[in-house]
This record gives C-alpha cells, structure tokens and sequence, in this order.
C-alpha cells in the first residue's frame, strides 16, 4: 500500500516528503537512543524471545507503521523487493526473519544531524 502511493508521486514531491520528515527523523533518532539505553534487554526478551506484547503497545505500532512508511521511501526498488520478498516466504518464525534480516540492509535515512 505504502510503496504504492509513493510510486504515484513525483520526484520533486518525493524531495519534499523527504524534507519534511527530518526532524521526525531526528526524534526517531533520539527515542531509539534512549530505547536502546533503557529497555533493549529487557523488550527483545518480552516481546520477541517469550512473545509477550507489553512492548508492543499502540504507540508502537503507530511508530512501526511511520517506519514502513520511511523505511520504503528512502530505501531503493530493490531492497523494498527484497524485503517484500523475504516477508511473502511462508511458515515465517522470528528465528528464520532475523537470519534473513542479515542478507537485507535496508537503506539507512541520513543522519538529521549533519
């Protein structure tokens, strides 16, 4: 759906979406600081390793859906194909994504500080 619509815009529309969503990306940037700091150890153990959601809340799902939507839009064709790919792969465990998630690098959005 998201790669969808940001096929149907133009390239000086995409620059401006882009623009725009710096200091988003700034905030974003901040937040996975202090969530790296604080509960990295204790959220990859409850929410992925036992699939206990206290993690996963609505504000991260809101996060998780902007993410998509900035990961598509400064990522290539080819690694949203890869990834969309690796995704439509039947019987999907966490074990079997994070291998997988190793061969895909998703283009990383530029620092917002720079």
């Amino acid at each position: 759906m998201v790669e969808r619509h940001l096929k149907t815009l133009s390239s000086s529309e995409l620059a401006k979406l882009k623009t725009k969503i710096r200091r988003y990306l700034r905030f974003r940037k901040e937040i996975d600081e202090f969530s790296q700091h604080y509960f990295s150890q204790i959220c990859t153990q409850k929410c992925y390793q036992d699939n206990y959601s206290a993690c996963c809340n609505r504000e991260g799902i809101t996060t998780f859906f902007a993410d998509v939507v900035i990961n598509i839009l400064m990522s290539s064709n080819e690694e949203v194909s890869r990834l969309l790919e690796v995704l439509s792969l039947p019987g999907r465990t966490m074990g079997k994504i994070q291998a997988e998630k190793k061969k895909i690098h998703l283009a990383k959005p530029p620092d917002p500080f720079r």
